[in-house]
């Protein structure tokens, strides 16, 4: 049985690479399926053997490992956060689980090692073609312009890269497999580490060198206690092996800053600081609920509140993850989360390396060396670039982080190996077995389900989301959201209830559509209540139905959960843009006073989220949005008597790009102040508020919306006119307040 779990454990591997490199847990479904099944042909072995070298003190600590995490996702604000944090565990585990029950089952690792060994091949041959085809994409994924394998992105390729060829080289240096097979594995991982550096990652080529160094010095120890013919040259070629890593590290930093900048050198390798301040952010998220965490994926809302635009600026990629691991796990499972997992890998580095060092009387024909040296090595490699990406968030990561970790865990002892389980050995092999029977109950009917959406939505893989029609959309996700109800379904069937409602013949809107949107708005909102994005459309939505008191709720509510992010979620911006347009109506039924408040109301919103106007806008549509706004404040406010207000509003507005049109508005303003003051008998300070007009003018500039070339000439004409009479009438300018 263990051949039969060998076989799905890397059938698993490969679907995970080739369609589940995504955070969407749905995509996982065929992957976890075949993992389910794989765990399952894995319990008779199991329960006969145990899991070899696995203490009783290493699966009580990763027994609470499990318990603490599988508790905190279970127990998360999110639902369908917890479930896909939740799948990501039960793939650790189960694939740890596989591996440990393989130990010293010749026929199945050695299955399980071609799997794994032909898809390094593979990802390093779709590498390699990219770097000279940069277009070309084998998976079902978008991805950057560097190259990534099948990944949509070049840190987690080069993070699968890194783990899966360090553990076949390991069973290629120091595995008792046949010669052929050791050389053609080795000359594999030699492919997998090359890839790497065409990668272009550069916490990836961190580390590969930090892997290719762990798996040097467990070589060197691990060929002593073997008595391999290499240990003498190899201890003398330490100089050497140093000089190669440090030489690959510098070089691949300095060849991908080339590449990404065209500038050579490694003192340009901190040219963009996110990371370190997501660091910062998580830090300020870790202090709200210290020992227990937020749940899971808190830190994606939790870091709204903590973005500031001055800092960081406008956060228009909306960073849901730390891009570091082990902060992510603090801000999202407390210090206490982190502080098990750290301890329980940390503790069996530290076991791995032990038994490394003194090992056990083991058969001549183990291959446990090749394991714990190639895991302990891509277990490191991964690790540290972790602190780079979020790279254990993706289900490829994850099932070779549990191979990986029963790499690390297996002993090679020839007592334990290939016999009936022990007395005092019997309660891991109910504990192992235990966890191996639920997690795979829990794991395949989810599993199942979301084989079936992917299935489902298989078509919309090999097209553009742009080409599929409104209602085709809708009737797949309502079929998906009865298998796998998430926030993210409903929002994107609302967003095609939205895109239907605008294709109504004449260029009407149907309402009927509209109303569907916004309830699958609202249903988004209520699975996932810290989303920003569902709650601006349905307040969007809700205006045009005109319902405006729910909108305004609406609106406050997403300016409420964004934060900081304006960039990313334009509440702020949006709820300007529906003031604009309520202003409008106002105004068509010359209802001036309520066209005021509700201008004055989208200027707040605007200046509020977009720094004005003590900065500049963050993007183009909000300039345009605050001269619009300012050409009718101004206005307004100028015909109420309100002078100092929309003076001072013309001259804000005149500083924003785009903002020139305000000039003419300025005279026409100080023309209309002018003749108020002129019919009040101050001639002195009319005069000058009339001569300050013709130099605003005098500055040109575009003209506002509305507003020709004949109008401008006008009110030249006047302007000029009244200075004219004025000086002709022997009147001096008064000196003006400011002037």
């Amino acid at each position: 049985m263990t051949i039969i779990a060998a076989i799905f454990l890397m059938v698993s591997m490969w679907l995970a690479v080739l369609l589940g490199p995504v955070l969407n847990a749905w995509q996982w479904g065929p992957s976890l399926l075949a993992l389910g099944v794989a765990v399952v042909a894995a319990l008779a072995a199991i329960w006969r053997r145990g899991l070899g070298g696995t203490g009783g003190w290493m699966m009580a600590v990763g027994t609470l490992v499990l318990v603490w995490f599988g508790g905190r996702a279970w127990g998360s604000p999110v639902a369908e956060y917890g479930m896909a944090d939740g799948l990501l565990l039960a793939a650790v585990a189960g694939c740890f689980l596989v591996v440990g029950a393989m130990q010293e089952q010749r026929a199945a690792q050695r299955v399980l090692m071609w799997g794994l060994a032909s898809l390094v091949l593979a990802s390093a041959v779709v590498v390699f073609r990219q770097v000279v085809e940069p277009e070309f994409t084998p998976g079902f994924v978008a991805r950057f312009a560097l190259p990534s394998g099948f990944f949509g992105h070049y840190n987690e390729g080069a993070n699968f890269l890194i783990g899966a060829s360090c553990v076949v080289g390991g069973a290629a240096l120091a595995g008792r497999y046949h010669k052929l097979e050791r050389w053609l594995w080795g000359m594999i991982a030699v492919a997998g580490i090359t890839a790497v550096y065409f990668t272009r990652s550069r916490g990836g080529i961190c580390g590969a060198a930090c892997g290719l160094g762990v798996f040097a010095l467990m070589a060197l120890i691990i060929g002593k206690h073997q008595g391999a013919r290499w240990f003498a040259p190899g201890i003398v070629a330490v100089p050497l092996i140093g000089l190669v890593v440090a030489g690959f590290l510098f070089k691949g930093w300095s060849d991908a800053q080339m590449v990404r900048n065209q500038q050579a050198g490694i003192d340009r390798m901190m040219d963009n600081s996110i990371r370190l301040n997501l660091v910062g952010i998580a830090v300020s998220c870790v202090s709200l609920h210290p020992w227990t965490g937020g749940g899971s994926r808190s830190f994606s809302w939790e870091c709204n509140r903590f973005w500031d635009m001055d800092m960081y600026g406008a956060g228009s990629a909306r960073p849901e993850q730390v891009h570091n691991e082990i902060m992510q796990t603090a801000a999202d499972y407390g210090l206490v989360g982190a502080g098990l997992l750290s301890g329980f890998i940390g503790a069996m580095v530290v076991l791995a390396v032990i038994r490394a060092v003194f090992p056990e009387a083991t058969n001549k024909q183990s291959n446990s060396d090749g394991w714990r040296l190639g895991g302990l090595a891509g277990l490191v490699g991964m690790l540290i670039e972790s602190n780079f990406s979020f790279v254990f968030h993706l289900l490829p990561a994850a099932l070779l982080l549990g191979l990986c970790l029963g790499g690390v865990a297996q002993s090679g002892s020839a007592e334990r190996a290939g016999k009936m389980v022990a007395a005092k050995s019997f309660g891991q092999a109910i504990l192992a077995s235990a966890v191996a029977l639920i997690g795979a109950a829990w794991l395949l009917p989810i599993a199942w389900a979301g084989t079936r959406v992917t299935a489902l939505r298989w078509d919309e893989q090999r097209i553009k989301r742009s080409e599929i029609l409104p209602v085709v959309k809708i009737a797949v996700l309502t079929e998906a959201i009865g298998l796998w109800p998430s926030a993210a379904f409903y929002q994107e069937r609302g967003e095609a209830f939205q895109q239907l409602s605008a294709q109504a013949p004449q260029g009407g809107v149907d309402r009927a559509a509209v109303t569907c949107a916004v309830e699958d708005y609202r249903r988004a909102s209520v699975l996932n209540p810290f989303v920003p994005g569902p709650v601006v459309n349905r307040a969007n939505l809700l205006g045009l139905l005109g319902k405006d008191a729910e909108a305004m709720q609406q609106f406050e509510r997403a300016i409420e959960l964004e934060g900081g992010m304006e960039g990313g979620f334009k509440a702020g911006y949006s709820k300007a843009v529906y003031l604009r347009q309520k202003a409008e109506r106002l105004l068509a039924e010359k209802r001036e006073a309520e066209a005021l408040v509700a201008l004055l109301d989208a200027r707040e919103a605007l200046v509020k989220s977009s720094r004005f106007p003590s900065g500049e806008p963050l993007w183009g549509e909000a300039w345009g949005l605050r001269v619009s706004i300012g050409e009718r404040l101004g206005v307004l406010l100028s015909l109420a008597g309100r002078d100092q207000e929309a003076e001072a509003e013309f001259e804000n507005v005149v500083l924003v790009p785009g903002g020139g049109g305000m000039r003419y508005l300025e005279a026409w303003h100080l023309r209309l102040q002018a003749k108020r003051i002129w019919h009040k008998r101050e001639p002195e300070a009319a005069l000058a508020l009339f001569l300050k007009a013709r130099r605003v003018m005098n500055l040109g500039g575009p003209l506002p919306s509305g507003v020709t070339a004949d109008d401008l000439a006008k009110l030249r004409a006047d302007v000029d006119y009244c200075i004219g009479f004025l000086k002709g009438a022997q009147v001096e300018p008064a000196k003006l307040p400011g002037e």
